[in-house]
């Protein structure tokens, strides 16, 4: 026998408050349009202007335009942003509002090391 239990649930806006993010990922195992039905002053905010998910489908696509982002693709190698439909590498999809700042943050941040290799 299987037991369960309740767990609260809140809308992405109720959760964040006053908080203005710059990114987002979302990862809820196919809840995405629910989180995303629950977020509309988070996505009307200003300072967002990346969101990573799994999920996608034609009304999450529709709600993200109209709140202004693209689909994009980012190679953190090169560091190069590319708007492009076809977004969907690694099991996630990128999605970005106002590209040239996205790129000029991408561009200007600091180098990292990983697995010994500099970008």
């Amino acid at each position: 026998m299987r037991k369960s239990i309740e767990v609260p649930v809140e809308s992405l806006d109720q959760i964040l408050g006053q908080l203005q993010p710059t990114l987002i990922k979302i990862d809820v195992e196919g809840f995405e349009p629910d989180v995303i039905a629950g977020a509309s002053k988070t996505l009307a905010c200003d300072s967002l202007l990346v969101i990573l998910l799994e999920t996608v489908d034609s009304g999450i696509d529709k709600t993200l335009k109209d709140f202004g982002f693209e689909p994009a693709s980012y190679d953190p190698f090169q560091r190069k942003l590319e708007i492009s439909v076809n977004n969907h590498l690694s099991n996630n999809y990128l999605w970005v509002r106002k590209s040239s700042q996205v790129l000029d943050r991408c561009q200007t941040s600091a180098k990292f090391q990983a697995l010994g290799i500099s970008f």
